[in-house]
């Protein structure tokens, strides 16, 4: 039943930079996607991308609307799944009230993962 949650790629394989976007001074900027490294502690994700915490935690409080890192929160609610996966036999049908709840904790997550595009 695990199966159902959403993957994310190993971000330690490698660090994807997007395209270059021109800026208003038309020089290109490089723009990394953090979605791959929500999933991940702040400290780990900026060691990948080689980059100082705090610079990560300032760069995403820009991009993000001075949202958290939401590692923890991702934490909490796979927690919350896998509970309530716990509880239901393999063999017998989902049960409506189940699934529903369900759906709203993998639409959060699904929500609190949402891209970010951070400057190189």
């Amino acid at each position: 039943m695990v199966d159902n949650l959403p993957e994310v790629n190993n971000p330690k394989e490698e660090v994807e930079v997007d395209e270059k976007i021109a800026s208003k001074s038309g020089k290109p900027k490089n723009y990394i996607n953090l979605s791959e490294f929500l999933t991940l502690p702040q400290n780990d994700a900026a060691k990948i991308l080689k980059m100082a915490t705090s610079s990560l935690s300032k760069k995403w409080k820009e991009a993000s609307n001075s949202r958290k890192w939401p590692y923890r929160t991702i934490q909490k609610i796979d927690k919350e799944i896998m509970t309530l996966l716990n509880n239901v036999s393999p063999y017998q049908p989902l049960d409506p009230v189940l699934e529903c709840n369900l759906g709203k904790l993998l639409r959060r997550r699904q929500q609190e993962l949402r891209p970010v595009l951070i400057t190189k």
